[in-house]
């Protein structure tokens, strides 16, 4: 699982689009497309339901990025997937993981 940032973001600053809450986010990448659910179910070891959204990583660009929230505790393992039109996505890595992952980079 990753958390994902909701709302559009743009290189120019924070597009006020839709929900900018932290969500917990099921990720399958299958070639060059990044596909994210709701849930996943152990059992069957597939998503829960119709796909979330999904982003086309051709062109695009991983960055770490701490994210520095105004009020709470910082996001260590934050990164961000920049698209070639200036748009990106801000996720982070959770859990025991969180650790090895970043160091897998």
């Amino acid at each position: 699982f990753l958390e994902k940032k909701g709302g559009s973001h743009s290189g120019l600053g924070f597009l006020p689009v839709g929900r900018r809450n932290w969500k917990r986010r099921w990720f399958v990448l299958e070639g060059a497309v990044l596909t994210y659910y709701e849930d996943f179910d152990p059992a069957t070891n597939a998503p829960v339901g119709a796909a979330k959204g999904c982003v086309d990583l051709r062109g695009c660009q991983a960055k770490l990025c701490p994210h520095k929230p105004r009020k709470g505790t910082p996001r260590v393992h934050t990164f961000s997937i920049e698209k070639p039109k200036g748009e990106r996505l801000l996720m982070e890595a959770t859990g025991p993981m969180a650790e090895k992952l970043k160091f897998a980079w």
